[in-house]
């Protein structure tokens, strides 16, 4: 929270004692820290306030049988738009059974899969998304290639506030261990396998939803 709010602080300072002598390109910049910021400190929140939910046993989860194809090309067209000079790609084979599970709360876990393999993946590599059924359920992997997770800070995965020594300021931590909860109440589960230098891929499985 204090990096934040440091940010937001600074450039909340100069703006209002400097406004007039500081150069347009300049203002536009601080401006840019305060909208990032403040988008930054309401995600921060955001978490902490559903994290308190799961605690007290009070998120109500909508289940519903949920195509994965329609949420994994939304999902990726909404990463895409983030990040425009990344390459996506969703692979599967038709068709796909659909999963019981609330929908919204598997973009979340999606949306938090695709931006850590932005952030951590070469910038040239592809991120891909593969979408495949076995038995009684349906497996999401959201794989990229880059530096993989270090050895000996795999423990920290999903945990409360386990960042691994890559992280940013920006981080606290909570991202893997709220998808974590969140697939285990819809009764799915979730993993990972990364092969440094190589290819690292987050998963997570759901039950199929009923005929």
């Amino acid at each position: 929270v204090r990096s934040p709010l440091a940010a937001i602080r600074g450039a909340t300072a100069l703006l209002d004692t400097h406004f007039d002598s500081i150069a347009k390109e300049r203002r536009d910049e601080l401006l840019g820290v305060l909208s990032t910021s403040t988008a930054r400190l309401s995600a921060i929140f955001e978490d902490f306030l559903l994290l308190s939910r799961m605690d007290a046993g009070k998120l109500a989860l909508r289940l519903e049988n949920v195509d994965p194809i329609l949420v994994v090309e939304e999902s990726v067209a909404n990463m895409q738009s983030q990040h425009p000079d990344r390459e996506f790609r969703t692979l599967y084979l038709a068709p796909v059974p659909r999963v019981y599970a609330d929908e919204g709360r598997v973009v979340q876990v999606l949306a938090n899969m695709l931006s850590n393999a932005a952030k951590y993946s070469s910038p040239k590599s592809v991120i891909v998304v593969e979408i495949k059924p076995y038995d009684d359920r349906v497996a999401f992997a959201v794989k990229n290639e880059g530096p993989g997770v270090p050895e000996g800070e795999r423990h920290k995965l999903f945990t409360r506030f386990g960042r691994v020594g890559g992280d940013s300021d920006s981080s606290i931590g909570l991202g893997l261990y709220i998808c974590s909860e969140l697939v285990s109440l819809m009764g799915g589960t979730i993993g990972y396998e990364s092969e440094p230098r190589k290819v690292t891929a987050f998963w997570f499985a759901l039950p199929r939803a009923s005929d």
